[in-house]
């Protein structure tokens, strides 16, 4: 058996599995008198990680601005990937540039962020 479980569960863990390959698990029933038939998965079940990368963030707009500054405020994704959004990367490219570079991260999952030392008459995407 790859697991077993208490009379009472409705899961098990299945330690080993190779992340893309398709598996079927079939199930018995076990008391003192024996082993019961087994329930065999109808479809194999392929393994993955159920978590993903969240989506991106929507809705980011200045919220307010100076001539070397700008405070950016968006929304949520509208998915997490399954998993608690820990904190946000804040981006930039100037109008010529050819990247975007990394000018702050959040160091909690707030929405907003507040962009120093921005050269004054530049264009900059974000």
């Amino acid at each position: 058996p790859c697991g077993e479980a208490g009379p009472d569960d409705r899961e098990a863990l299945v330690d080993g599995l190779t992340e893309g390959k398709k598996y079927k698990f079939r199930i018995k029933a076990v008391n003192k008198e024996g082993e019961s038939d087994p329930l065999e998965s109808d479809e194999p079940i392929t393994a993955k990680n159920p978590y993903t990368v969240p989506d991106p963030p929507k809705n980011v707009v200045i919220d307010d601005w100076d001539n070397v500054s700008v405070f950016l405020k968006w929304e949520t994704p509208d998915s997490d990937g399954g998993r608690p959004i820990t904190h946000y990367v804040v981006e930039q490219k100037g109008k010529y540039d050819i990247d975007f570079i990394e000018v702050f991260q959040t160091t909690e999952p707030i929405c907003e962020a507040s962009i120093q030392n921005l050269k004054e008459g530049q264009i900059y995407e974000f």
